[in-house]
């Protein structure tokens, strides 16, 4: 077993799972440049990742899928159900198609050997933003619904209120058309009166 990490709390935590020495160190040069702002481990055995499982979680996990003892698959369905959170790579260039279909539903995507440090970094920071930003702006929308609720459940109250308080009003508004309308009827029927009157 190798291990190569940075213990960090604050920096993304990436683990690579490859039984090959050359691509693990080829990994380790590529990324040395990244060690300022990720925390980076190399692992040489899938059996190894086991042990780890019960330590911080890594935000990433890149496993080689045909491996002694413990393959990418047993990886797998190990750190999806001890480290749920992270996202899951299976890189291999000698996985068969019933390997592919076994491991899918665990992992996130799928990284076709040979391919370059430069693409493999490419993803990592995607993934990387996705994980900094999806979780912003899901708090984002929640903020603004409930500020969207609030002002709905204001403008309701304001309404419910004002109609409470104007019903005295508009009762009165209503008692008074009805008066007046019948003080016109009565005076308009004692001019009439007066009105006969004079012309006989």
């Amino acid at each position: 077993m190798t291990i190569d990490s940075i213990n960090s709390t604050t920096r993304p935590r990436i683990l690579f799972v490859d039984d090959e020495a050359l691509i693990l160190d080829s990994l380790k040069r590529a990324f040395r440049r990244d060690r300022e702002h990720w925390d980076i481990c190399y692992l040489d055995a899938g059996s190894s990742v086991l042990s780890l499982l019960d330590k911080p979680q890594y935000d990433i996990v890149v496993s080689d899928m045909v491996m002694p003892n413990v393959n990418g698959f047993m990886v797998m369905k190990a750190v999806a159900s001890k480290w749920p959170n992270s996202t899951r790579y299976i890189m291999s260039g000698q996985a068969t198609p019933d390997m592919i279909a076994q491991v899918r539903p665990l992992v996130h995507g799928f990284l076709q050997k040979p391919i370059s440090c430069d693409e493999i970094r490419m993803r990592l920071q995607e993934t990387l933003e996705s994980k900094k930003v999806v979780p912003h702006c899901q708090r984002e929308t929640s903020s603004v619904d409930s500020r969207l609720c609030r002002t709905a459940d204001n403008k309701r109250t304001r309404v419910t209120g004002a109609a409470i308080q104007q019903t005295p009003v508009l009762r009165i508004k209503s008692y008074v058309r009805r008066t007046s309308s019948k003080l016109r009827a009565q005076m308009s029927g004692v001019a009439c009166a007066r009105l006969s009157q004079g012309l006989s």
